[in-house]
């Protein structure tokens, strides 16, 4: 049986997680393997199977994806490149850009 809420419960905790990044109170686990070498790190969402997957550029946490811990994994990587490209932040068909406080 699916929970009403749950919905609401899930966007709340990747809000929570946002406003971590934003604060930088918690800097993220490098993603294991050669991505951590580009900067690509990932926090743990509270109670669900989900990461946000981030990196930094100057000015702006880049949100990569909001990804299960295990399906699919990496199907995000694609948009890795985009995102560390110039001005590639503020695409639409890019992630979404969190800026650093």
């Amino acid at each position: 049986m699916q929970r009403a809420d749950l919905g609401s419960e899930f966007r709340a905790a990747f809000k929570v997680a946002l406003d971590r990044l934003r604060e930088e109170r918690v800097p993220g686990t490098p993603w294991p393997g050669v991505l951590s070498k580009r900067g690509v790190k990932r926090m743990g969402m509270k109670r669900f199977p989900f990461y946000v997957v981030f990196v930094a550029t100057d000015t702006t946490w880049v949100v990569l994806a909001v990804a299960h811990h295990r399906r699919r994994p990496g199907y995000w990587r694609r948009r890795l490149r985009h995102a560390l490209s110039p001005g590639g932040e503020n695409d639409q068909a890019t992630p979404a850009g969190v800026r650093k406080s």
